[in-house]
């Protein structure tokens, strides 16, 4: 069988690299979240959203903006499929 070099379409892989790019950091936040990270929390951006809602807040947001990242990553990934 001969190596055929030209793109296929059906193998693209824009929208998987599109889902990592959406899934790595919800599953950053998301275990941020669950597993309280002392580092995490000590981030510019993080420490501000604990400075304006808390700790607890800051956590919850966290874990909603990761499951809706993640969320995401996968719609990507089943809108990619069809």
């Amino acid at each position: 069988m001969r190596y055929n070099n030209k793109h296929n379409p059906d193998m693209d892989i824009k929208p998987y690299f599109s889902a990592f790019i959406f899934a790595l950091p919800g599953a950053i936040a998301l275990m941020a979240a669950l597993l309280n990270w002392e580092w995490f929390y000590k981030t510019r951006t993080a420490s501000f959203f604990v400075d304006q809602l808390g700790r607890m807040g800051a956590r919850i947001f966290y874990s909603i903006l990761g499951a809706l990242l993640i969320v995401a990553s996968i719609v990507i990934t089943i809108e990619s499929l069809r």
